[in-house]
């Protein structure tokens, strides 16, 4: 529509005399504000003094109340100061940067999964296409978190799509939030799954400089997972690993296990490294002490070890458990070791690469008394393993006599 239309003698020109007066001086502000208002804008504050901010003792605060049924995956933290704090409105961090990342998941059984009505078969005339599928209601009953917390401020980011490129303002207010539902539990392993953190990165600090990690005017980078935390200052070869208690990782406890040096391995449990300490933390090659003291029969060292809480299912490249390896090795170094971790708990119904148990690996091996030690735990002989056998078609195929033998006795003839 004209503007002169209304006022036929107003000139066109000083029509566009006064809009190019308006718009220039004020041009550059309209399009930051368009651009503002196309982007997304995270509301959530960081809890306490964004100065001082400990990803660990923030922690409840960030995640809210924890039911039974939520798991934890993972926090990786930069930035991480000796004290064990993040200034997050440091110069060197910029508002795009993860500060911390929290991820998660939580049970959400109060919106059951409820499976659709069948679609009609007669709910659509000839020649038009089916109807989809209705959609389920409700939601699955576990949901993926991710928490980012990040430096306060605006960045401009941006996306091209269709050969161009637009760029857009988001302001950080300090957290954002990603979610998606998960069909099941399962879709996350077990593997995978570990408590919240309860030593602080202040510790961790403390121990890397015992260890020789410098701490004046550093920062680190802090990363806890199911296999403990990794510590280090970036730019450097400072690097240390701990575990799940916050008890460095060393392999010299390994090598002493694997030589059956019981008086070494007490001494370095007792100075306080970690008793799930591998020959390389990680490739895994060797697996833990634990599980080389299995194999080997060392049983004071096995006794050790546990006593001073290691974990006795973790697995090896090959996702075998020392229980495994006690089952392997029963018929050379006898069965104290199987009996003894078996005592402690170990699941005998983990299943390694091959889908193997420790019964398949006990009847491979060819080991009555370790078979029948196993069945006398309730160990499972239907599991089947990447070739569809039970332990007792295992052993017959692979002419395991005195094994399959064993297993009719104990009544396991499938």
């Amino acid at each position: 529509m004209r503007f002169s239309k209304f006022y036929p003698d107003f000139p066109h020109s000083a029509v566009r005399g006064i809009i190019s007066f308006i718009i220039k001086p004020f041009g550059a502000v309209l399009l930051v504000l368009l651009l503002v208002s196309c982007g997304p804008d995270e509301k959530d504050k960081i809890p306490g003094d964004i100065r001082n901010f400990d990803p660990i003792a923030r922690l409840p605060e960030i995640l809210g109340e924890w039911d039974e049924g939520d798991y934890f995956l993972d926090v990786s933290s930069n930035y991480v100061r000796p004290d064990g704090t993040i200034d997050v409105k440091a110069n060197y961090i910029r508002p795009t940067d993860r500060v911390t990342t929290y991820t998660l998941v939580r049970y959400t059984a109060d919106d059951p999964f409820e499976p659709p009505e069948p679609r009609k078969k007669d709910s659509s005339p000839l020649g038009v296409g089916a109807p989809p599928e209705p959609e389920p209601e409700g939601s699955p009953t576990y949901t993926w978190y991710e928490i980012q917390v990040h430096r306060p401020g605006k960045a401009i980011e941006s996306t091209t799509s269709g050969g161009g490129t637009s760029s857009y303002a988001v302001w950080y207010h300090g957290i954002k939030r990603r979610s998606f539902a998960l069909d099941e539990e399962n879709s996350i392993s077990y593997e995978e799954r570990v408590q919240p953190p309860s030593v602080s990165y202040g510790e961790i600090w403390r121990k890397a400089v015992e260890a020789g990690a410098p701490s004046e005017n550093a920062v680190a980078s802090i990363d806890y997972n199911q296999e403990g935390y990794h510590f280090k200052i970036n730019m450097t070869d400072y690097s240390y690993d701990f575990d799940l208690q916050g008890r460095m990782y060393d392999p010299d406890l390994y090598r002493a296990a694997e030589a059956g040096d019981t008086d070494t391995v007490r001494k370095m449990l007792e100075e306080g490294l970690s008793p799930d300490s591998r020959n390389d933390q990680y490739i895994k090659e060797d697996g833990t002490g634990l599980m080389i003291a299995a194999e080997k029969g060392y049983a004071d060292i096995v006794y050790l070890l546990l006593e001073y809480g290691c974990r006795i299912d973790l697995r090896d490249k090959e996702y075998s458990t020392a229980l495994m390896y006690a089952a392997w090795a029963a018929s050379r170094t006898g069965p104290e070791t199987l009996i003894k971790l078996l005592d402690a708990g170990a699941q005998m119904n983990l299943q390694d690469y091959y889908l193997d148990t420790a019964l398949h690996i006990a009847a491979y091996a060819d080991d009555p008394e370790a078979i029948k030690i196993l069945l006398d735990a309730e160990a499972d002989p239907s599991i089947r393993n990447d070739r569809n056998h039970t332990v007792y078609m295992h052993a017959k195929k692979n002419v395991r006599r005195v094994a399959y033998l064993a297993l009719e006795a104990a009544g396991v003839t499938e």
